[in-house]
């Protein structure tokens, strides 16, 4: 493989940038839309689920809840498909977060033999 002029890294670099930025920014709005609506519905909620309206997947289920109404009943209105679509995200990242991954990499790499690798330096 032919390696990169610095103009072409610095083009794909840019580019990953802002493909995590546009990440970064969706996850970021849908745990703000997440959280505010947690809070709205929470208190409304039966005693006996209220609690869990705060944890990270009792927001991503209320979050999914209105996601599916607003891409159902707003399907020309971008914004609030692109609001929708961020509350799907941000629920998955927190879902996600709560898997202890690094604990399973961690013990996944813990338990791999590195000494029959020489350093061929």
């Amino acid at each position: 493989m032919a390696q990169l002029t610095l103009n072409e890294a610095l083009s794909v670099t840019g580019s990953a940038n802002v493909a995590a930025f546009k990440t970064a920014g969706k996850i970021t709005t849908g745990r703000i839309i997440n959280e505010r609506l947690a809070k709205i519905v929470g208190p409304k909620l039966p005693m006996m689920v209220r609690g869990y309206a705060s944890t990270p997947l009792g927001q991503a289920v209320m979050g999914n809840i209105l996601a599916m109404a607003l891409i159902k009943f707003y399907p020309g209105n971008d914004k609030v498909q692109l609001a929708a679509d961020c509350m799907i995200t941000a629920g998955a990242v927190d879902i996600v977060d709560g898997f202890e991954i690094e604990k399973m990499v961690n013990e996944l790499l813990d338990g791999i033999d590195l000494s029959a690798v020489k350093d061929e330096a």
